[in-house]
């Protein structure tokens, strides 16, 4: 799947990745159901993709934000994307924006949908799209590079195209490519192979 998390309580690994360090995480509906290891990574906040509830809002001091869209083609990811842009725009600023009278809070986000191959990558590449100003091809490859088993289906992938150039005003990937995008590999240098 990628890179994964080991928890320090389990011996087990928890099916999630570190997209930003002590931020960003993006997994599985099985590292959400896995409170000790969320825990141990300070994960307080979850975004759920997937459509099923794992736990009550404020169980375990978690919070919560559930936003089912099915994975397929026909499915309009654009307009569920802003209530996960606000969602994790606020976690960031509660975590990184203190005031500086107070110590900032522990705490990070899970982004989850029921395998962490489509739907919720395709969140986190927009976020990344959306917060750095990066191209759709310079956030696919920065999370591939993270969880190299993504695999967004080709509707999202339309669909990011189309964000990247509401955002940007341009493509840095064509529709002809697209059935290429999985097969790039992240490099060191900053390209694709």
């Amino acid at each position: 799947m990628g890179k994964r998390v080991q928890s320090a309580s389990c011996s087990n690994n928890i099916d999630c990745s570190e997209i930003i360090p002590g931020f960003l995480y993006l997994g599985s509906a099985q590292a959400a159901k896995n409170l000790s290891g969320l825990r141990k990574l300070h994960i307080s906040h979850v975004l759920n993709l997937a459509g099923k509830n794992y736990h009550d809002t404020g169980s375990e001091g978690l919070t919560y934000q559930k936003l089912h869209f099915e994975d397929s083609l026909e499915t309009d990811f654009l307009s569920k994307l802003p209530v996960a842009l606000e969602f994790l725009d606020s976690v960031h600023e509660m975590i990184h924006h203190s005031s500086d009278a107070t110590p900032p809070p522990r705490g990070a986000v899970l982004v989850h949908c029921s395998g962490g191959v489509s739907r919720s990558p395709t969140t986190v590449i927009a976020y990344l799209m959306y917060k750095n100003r990066w191209s759709l091809r310079q956030s696919f490859l920065f999370v591939k590079e993270k969880r190299s088993g993504i695999k967004p289906n080709p509707g999202f992938m339309k669909q990011l195209m189309q964000y990247e150039m509401e955002l940007l005003g341009s493509n840095s990937i064509e529709e002809k490519d697209l059935p290429m995008i999985h097969k790039l590999k992240p490099v060191s240098n900053g390209r694709a192979s």
